[in-house]
């Protein structure tokens, strides 16, 4: 995933980085990359034993009950319906969550470009 980002910064035209500040971009590879990183592998594992756990239930309850199924099934499709409805809010979220932080990042670039320039010229 990095290394397609990268070659789609690298390809990018001109009107992208007059359009996106430094910052933004910057904070944009730093939180995609920690979500691979931190939280994945814990939650990968979590998951899996979720998934096992309930197939494992599933089958208990259609042996013992099999009427229960009927009513989990019903469940999924609510809770389907909950998550569907919930994405949109989600992801506007996340976009204003970058639109805050992308220019404190742009000037905390900019302000470590100006060190390097102040540092040369003394």
């Amino acid at each position: 995933m990095h290394n397609k980002m990268t070659e789609k910064i690298l390809r990018a035209t001109i009107l992208f980085f007059d359009s996106n500040p430094s910052g933004r971009v910057a904070t944009r590879f730093s939180r995609d990359m920690t979500m691979l990183d931190v939280p994945l592998p814990p939650i990968t594992m979590l998951v899996t034993q979720g998934l096992l756990r309930t197939l494992s239930v599933v089958i208990s309850v259609s042996i013992i009950n099999p009427y229960l199924i009927v009513v989990g099934f019903l469940g999924l499709l609510y809770m389907m319906h909950i998550v569907n409805t919930g994405i949109a809010p989600m992801i506007e979220s996340q976009k204003l969550d970058m639109i805050f932080y992308g220019p404190i990042n742009q000037t905390y670039t900019m302000v470590i470009n100006g060190l390097v320039t102040l540092r040369s010229y003394r």
